[in-house]
């Protein structure tokens, strides 16, 4: 994840020093195609690409959505910039929402999304841990925003992958990382994603089974190995 090549990242000290480990190894591997094209661009070194496989035991696909939407963003505190973006897209709209963010610093991000105008959005923080999947499995929806920027292009798909085998329907941006799940998600504005829920009720919870099937059949570790 650290493979982003932009001389004003805080990562970018690190970068310099795996393009010299890389130099001297036999195998470079990759976590994304996306990753892999990035990567061999800036170092002309060769890529093997190994998906992160879903770790958590795969649940029951939800039958229904609720309204008030049931929604989840689980991530860490690198990733809050995204998490106000998907914000600020529901905030454009009129929705009831019921949301739960799972991350390690509440305090810090409790003090940002203060700032964001979100009348009828309830937010329940709990604390990561390991057991995470025990609480993604009660809501029905789970957001992934992604700003498309050189951070990003070079992350893991893990939480739309490990979303899709706990049953849930994921809205998530339109950005390269996520064109593969384009049949099994909603991809775009987060808040346009829910009014599209609500217009296409049948087909929300075709595309959750189709994505449950899809990742069982393409990122267990039997599958990528």
């Amino acid at each position: 994840d650290d493979w982003f090549f932009s001389q004003n990242s805080s990562n970018y000290d690190r970068l310099t020093l795996n393009s010299e480990i890389a130099k001297y190894s036999d195998l470079l591997i990759a976590k994304t195609k996306q990753a892999a094209k990035i990567i061999e661009k800036n170092t002309s070194l060769s890529v093997s690409i190994i998906s992160d496989c879903i770790r958590y035991v795969p649940n029951n696909t939800i039958s229904k959505i609720r309204y008030p939407f049931e929604i989840c963003w689980f991530g860490m505190h690198t990733n809050y910039d995204t998490l106000i973006l998907g914000l600020q897209e529901i905030s454009k709209h009129d929705f009831d929402c019921n949301l739960t963010i799972i991350t390690n610093n509440i305090l810090e991000l409790q003090k940002i999304i203060k700032k964001i105008k979100l009348n009828k959005t309830k937010i329940n923080y709990i604390k990561w841990t390991e057991e995470a999947n025990k609480i993604i499995i009660k809501s029905d929806i789970v957001i992934i925003p992604y700003i498309d920027d050189e951070k990003r292009k070079v992350k893991s798909q893990n939480r739309i992958i490990e979303s899709m085998n706990l049953g849930k329907f994921v809205i998530t941006s339109d950005v390269e990382l996520t064109k593969e799940f384009k049949n099994f998600c909603y991809i775009g504005e987060i808040g346009d994603g829910l009014a599209w829920i609500i217009e296409n009720k049948e087909l929300t919870i075709s595309m959750i089974n189709n994505g449950s099937k899809y990742v069982k059949e393409n990122y267990t570790i039997e599958a990528i190995s």
